[in-house]
């Protein structure tokens, strides 16, 4: 096992070329962390708080599954905010009806879901939120 392609603090994969601004984060949160092997990685390591390693953790994911993802779907790697309205106007009725019924969206319901089977207050506890973050950023 390449235990450099893990991220140290969550254990998931780690994108194979990171890019800069992953690698100051990396070396930011390194300054806080202390090792912490565990089975799955050896060379894990840990903060004080989750909050230090949180933002590296959004980023890495989004490089090693979002960007990807969307590349394969034909979405632009930079945006051209010149047509954003014109393409905003395009899925203007299907936002206009999320908004007026957020059960019509997918994000929104899985929240409903997580919490009629796992309760509020798990649901909003550091635990339920770390659980549910991918889903709860859809944007």
């Amino acid at each position: 096992m390449d235990y450099d392609l893990l991220c140290p603090f969550c254990d998931e994969a780690w994108p194979k070329i990171p890019s800069p601004k992953l690698v100051r984060l990396k070396a930011t949160v390194m300054k806080h962390a202390h090792p912490f092997p565990r089975l799955g990685n050896p060379f894990g390591m840990r903060t004080d708080s989750f909050t230090r390693f949180i933002q590296l953790c959004q980023q890495h994911r989004y490089e090693t599954h979002t960007i990807p993802d969307g590349l394969r779907h034909g979405w632009p790697r930079v945006i051209d905010f010149d047509v954003l309205p014109s393409r905003l106007e395009l899925i203007k009725p299907q936002l206009a009806t999320i908004v007026d019924d957020p059960s019509q969206s997918p994000f929104f319901r899985k929240a409903q879901d997580d919490i009629a089977s796992l309760g509020a207050v798990f649901v909003s506890s550091m635990q339920g939120q770390l659980r549910s973050f991918p889903c709860s950023q859809p944007g």
